[in-house]
């Protein structure tokens, strides 16, 4: 399996789990130097879809990089500091609430799953996405996402999703996609060090499909 091509983007997915203000502040004050950028236009349609539905699900806060506000399993194996080097490499999160961010892009704080989401919002993603694809020339989209993230895409083929499996040709996933989302944060964060993806998975192999 190649991961890194050229002309390839990789989408994350947002998290549950986020972190307060307060935490960020220190973060940035102390450990990490990341200028906060504005999320994109080419992407508002599916914010404004979500903000007439979903308004009470955001709490008042300031707006920090997604990157430091989420705080999931697959945040939690990157390194802060690893999210410096975040501009050498092409990415999207996939946000509930803002659709899709540039792990940079200020947010607030929020509640709200990919599941909750009604069909009249979610159906914006795929054209949006190849929207900006075709912007930036990216030939696909690689998802080391759950299958639920990816469901909007299923039937894109320019969309790809990461399939992770064990010696056994058992595929990973865990409770709530528990232990894939370990494994995929560790691939990224060898990504972001420059490393093959699989250092130190040396048990599981991996397919995009």
């Amino acid at each position: 399996m190649e991961l890194l091509k050229e002309k390839r983007l990789f989408i994350l997915a947002c998290s549950a789990a986020k972190r307060a203000d307060a935490e960020i502040e220190r973060m940035i004050q102390s450990d990490i130097s990341l200028n906060t950028t504005t999320p994109l236009e080419v992407f508002s349609s599916y914010r404004q879809c979500i903000e007439k539905a979903y308004k009470h699900c955001v709490y008042k806060s300031k707006h920090y990089p997604a990157c430091l506000r989420y705080n999931g399993i697959f945040y939690k194996q990157i390194p802060i500091k690893l999210w410096e080097r975040i501009d050498k490499l092409p990415t999207l999160i996939l946000s509930a609430y803002y659709g899709f961010l540039r792990p940079t892009d200020g947010i607030s704080n929020y509640n709200l799953k990919i599941s909750q989401v009604k069909t009249s919002c979610k159906k914006h993603l795929p054209a949006l996405l190849k929207r900006y694809m075709d912007e930036y020339q990216f030939k696909e989209a690689i998802f080391l996402t759950s299958s639920n993230y990816f469901l909007p895409f299923k039937k894109e083929n320019f969309a790809k999703r990461l399939h992770l499996y064990d010696n056994s040709g058992n595929e990973i996933i865990g409770p709530y996609g528990r232990d894939y989302y370990i494994l995929t944060g560790k691939m990224f964060s060898n990504i972001l060090q420059n490393k093959n993806p699989l250092v130190g998975l040396n048990n599981y192999f991996a397919e995009i499909k």
